[in-house]
């Protein structure tokens, strides 16, 4: 048995709220995986051995799959721990997008995504997940307008009015659990009624990446050009994979985590899908 320390935080929550680890989710073996490959290269980064670190995270089959040559030589420039911390930033934001990647993986009917359509992107100028989440409930719904949503037999005793559904439908504020449930209660008799709770989810999680993604690009374009501070946070500005924006990172990148996700879903679970969604999406 290995020693109680060396057990990580993932890994101790997931055995102390009594699941078995082999029976676990996707997103549960991402995290879990994900700790014990860190474990080594962290002991390393902590001993001043960077270059020994990044070489076991290299030759890693599971930490290498989040490293990209940009990443991989801004890291090859530090000299302490601290100096890791954007390229870590910038592997964490490519690990939230798998996490949500293999969530939907573990979700999604005929192996076809349910998240992609709450991404922004060119089909949708303008939005963001949480307007792209709002139109969705909407036409769930069977409302075409903001106007027929208000209208709606089912929404009369609703305490919403035009303020509140203009916000949710242009991105500006997100609606709270407290809000949505009982618009799902009145209009499919079920206040956590997961086609659309398990959306909510989604756009909540590609808001909360997006946002920490651009607002680290934001801080190094406020810095001079091929400044010592520019460089001391690459691979920034660049997204995660060298894109240039987060819609275009985004846009590329989650496809090719959701098709991962579905293979890892087949091998590990010879088929069988996981269904007990866990954690937030519950």
């Amino acid at each position: 048995l290995r020693r109680i320390e060396d057990i990580g935080p993932w890994e101790s929550f997931f055995l102390g709220a009594g699941e078995e680890l082999s029976r676990m989710s996707g997103r549960g073996r991402l995290f879990v995986a994900i700790e014990r490959a860190s474990r080594e290269p962290m002991s390393l980064i902590r001993g001043g051995a960077i270059s020994k670190a990044i070489e076991v995270m290299r030759a890693d089959p599971v930490i290498s799959i989040f490293l990209w040559p940009d990443v991989v030589e801004a890291m090859e420039q530090c000299t302490t721990e601290k100096q890791l911390l954007p390229a870590q930033a910038a592997i964490a934001t490519e690990i939230l997008l798998s996490y949500v990647a293999a969530a939907d993986a573990e979700l999604a009917s005929a192996d076809e995504s349910i998240f992609t359509s709450l991404l922004p992107g060119e089909h949708s100028p303008g939005k963001n997940p949480t307007s792209l989440f709002f139109e969705y409930l909407r036409n769930a719904i069977g409302a075409n307008s903001l106007q027929a949503f208000l209208d709606h037999p089912k929404a009369k005793k609703l305490s919403l009015d035009m303020s509140t559904i203009k916000r949710w439908s242009a991105g500006t504020h997100c609606p709270d659990l407290v809000w949505l449930r009982p618009v799902l209660k009145a209009f499919f008799s079920d206040a956590s009624y997961s086609p659309i709770v398990n959306r909510y989810w989604g756009a909540r999680y590609f808001s909360l990446i997006g946002y920490l993604a651009q607002t680290i690009v934001t801080k190094v374009q406020k810095q001079p050009v091929m400044s010592e501070q520019t460089m001391a946070l690459r691979p920034w500005p660049n997204y995660p994979f060298g894109y240039s924006s987060c819609e275009s990172w985004m846009q590329s990148r989650y496809p090719y985590w959701f098709e991962y996700h579905l293979m890892q879903r087949e091998v590990l679970s010879d088929g069988s899908r996981e269904k007990r969604p866990m954690g937030l999406f519950s």
